[in-house]
């Protein structure tokens, strides 16, 4: 009876991170994020860097119906420790389509290729709500911040 609580404990997580209309994510908040910090090619996509750490808050909006791609929006950035004192460094917040089986992450361009892209990589129950950024990721900057003082001492 336990195991059938924790299965339903872990349908329920996962019907929460998504939109309607859109399937949940076959990846939850944790794995997500392990990967946009850890990972460099998906940290070089990102940020256009694989040096120094990464710190994400994210919003996982949902996923494909057969479980390939996990819709996020990312806030990622690195932060940097001068004259004792930790401060942002470079960052990017932005929605991010992640293809689970490669492991890769794919965002939509920057000015006018955006619009473009988003409809492209993102399906379109969703295109209104990133193009109003309608998202609630789940670290503050705050958050960020405290967790790159942890990491790289200073304050």
């Amino acid at each position: 009876m336990a195991g059938k609580r924790r299965i339903g404990a872990v349908l329920l997580a996962l019907a929460a991170c998504s939109s309607p209309g859109v399937p949940p994510s076959p990846w939850p908040a944790d794995a997500v994020r392990d990967l946009l910090e850890s990972d460099p090619a998906a940290r070089t996509a990102l940020l256009g860097t694989t040096g120094g750490p990464v710190y994400c808050g994210v919003d996982v909006l949902g996923g494909s119906a057969d479980g390939r791609y996990a819709y996020v929006w990312a806030d990622c950035g690195t932060f940097v420790r001068r004259d004792g004192v930790v401060e942002p460094g470079t960052g990017v917040s932005a929605p991010v389509r992640i293809d689970t089986t490669e492991r890769t992450v794919e965002l939509p361009g920057d000015g006018a290729a955006y619009a473009v892209g988003v409809r492209r990589l993102f399906p379109p129950e969703l295109v209104d709500r990133l193009f109003q950024q309608d998202v609630t990721v789940d670290r503050t900057q705050a958050e960020l911040l405290d967790r790159a003082v942890a990491d790289l001492g200073g304050g």
